[in-house]
């Protein structure tokens, strides 16, 4: 697993502060005849839970009588990331090519300036995609986990975005695969 300081050091340059859970995650693998000459080999992580606290915003999306969710420039990003990719060839080195593709995904994650889910999700997967040539297609679900500011107004006290608390309101279920052209 990739420590979070490493994710820290990485990103220490753009000034925001990414988190993962240090236990979370369950790696996977998957082998099943393609054709009758080659075998389809996936691999994928299951779980990870991945925040970041700053450079994410949701705002400027269509809006509907059931829309609830408040527009924000200035957001927690937290999600439970579960990926699954294709290899194009039963010749990769899995085992690096696995810690590749989790280290981008990371990354990209932590470094991204994300207007939403969908655009920090997309991101990740062009990124994995042009980071490791072996791999021919990515699918991505990250539910939205959102977290609030807490209202401290009772309290008389202002909350600059700096409190906030994880709601168990219904969130998006966010997810594409993305492929080689």
């Amino acid at each position: 697993m990739l420590p979070s300081a490493m994710l820290m050091t990485t990103t220490a340059k753009f000034r925001i502060s990414p988190f993962v859970a240090s236990q979370s995650a369950t790696r996977g693998c998957d082998e099943s005849p393609a054709t009758r000459e080659r075998t389809s080999v996936s691999a994928g992580i299951a779980d990870l839970t991945i925040l970041k606290t700053s450079r994410s915003a949701f705002s400027g999306f269509l809006r509907d009588a059931f829309t609830t969710l408040a527009e924000t420039r200035d957001r927690l990003l937290a999600t439970s990331m579960t990926a699954t990719w294709t290899y194009s060839t039963e010749a990769a080195a899995f085992g690096p090519a696995w810690h590749a593709v989790r280290r981008t995904l990371l990354e990209t994650f932590a470094t991204h300036v994300s207007e939403s889910v969908q655009h920090t999700l997309y991101a990740m997967g062009s990124a994995v995609l042009d980071a490791v040539a072996d791999v021919s297609d990515i699918h991505i679900v990250m539910p939205n986990r959102h977290h609030i500011p807490i209202d401290l107004r009772p309290f008389g006290r202002e909350n600059r975005n700096e409190i906030f608390v994880a709601t168990t309101e219904p969130f998006g279920l966010i997810e594409a695969t993305i492929r080689r052209s």
